[in-house]
């Protein structure tokens, strides 16, 4: 049985090429004019996703739109892909996360599969669902979930609008991300970042449950991009 995130790369392939995809916005990201944007290109694509001791590589393609009131073009992220990054958005969460709420996981142990093993790349053809890919010399990073905290850490006006909307939607302030316990972070600026991560964690949650089926990565985060 092929594992969900295949059945979600396949459905959002199949809607692309047949013409059935329908654009995540409605408003161009660069001059938020609506109803202005048209389909202009689709491109292919590689995620990387983590099953079970594997990171493995799954072929895809993203739509590109025209703005034809500014003439600029972007990317539509389907809601499993995060921008400027190939790891899809269930795999960066859950290694952070698994770092950021266990006061005694270290980057190290953030990155093992049971805590036991490494998670090693896969060397089989991207786009390949079944079957074990052939062992590759290289493993996920403990620096990776930190690079991707940081990265997370920095969208800090993605978090401030993601928030605005939803206190308009449900009409409730979002509690404030717990602390980070004190020996993860031997800084006060790595001490921000980790915070910064966690609430962005918290808050990209609560937008999902306000708005089903929405994500503050490919909606928010593209019209943000500094942010």
């Amino acid at each position: 049985m092929l594992p969900p995130i295949w059945a979600e790369f396949e459905r959002h392939t199949q809607s692309v090429l047949d013409g059935s995809y329908v654009c995540r916005t409605e408003s161009c990201p660069h001059c938020d004019v609506t109803g202005s944007i048209r389909r202009h290109a689709v491109r292919e694509r590689t995620f990387l996703v983590v099953v079970g001791l594997w990171v493995r590589c799954v072929r895809s393609v993203v739509c590109r739109y025209l703005c034809t009131s500014c003439g600029r073009t972007f990317t539509d992220y389907p809601a499993f892909a995060l921008p400027h990054k190939r790891y899809v958005v269930a795999a960066l969460l859950a290694h952070a996360a698994a770092y950021l709420h266990d006061d005694a996981a270290t980057y190290r142990l953030s990155v093992l599969t049971g805590t036991v093993a490494p998670t090693f790349y896969g060397s089989a053809q991207a786009g390949s669902a079944g079957g074990e890919p052939a062992i590759d010399d290289r493993a996920l990073a403990p620096s990776t979930p930190w690079r991707w905290m940081a990265w997370l850490a920095a969208m800090t006006q993605t978090a401030s609008r993601a928030k605005r909307l939803i206190r308009e939607a449900t009409s409730r302030l979002l509690r404030s991300s717990r602390l980070v316990a004190r020996r993860k972070a031997r800084s006060d600026r790595r001490r921000a970042i980790l915070l910064g991560a966690a609430d962005l964690i918290a808050t990209a949650a609560a937008y999902s449950a306000a708005f089903p089926g929405s994500s503050i990565f490919t909606e928010l985060a593209t019209h943000q991009r500094s942010g």
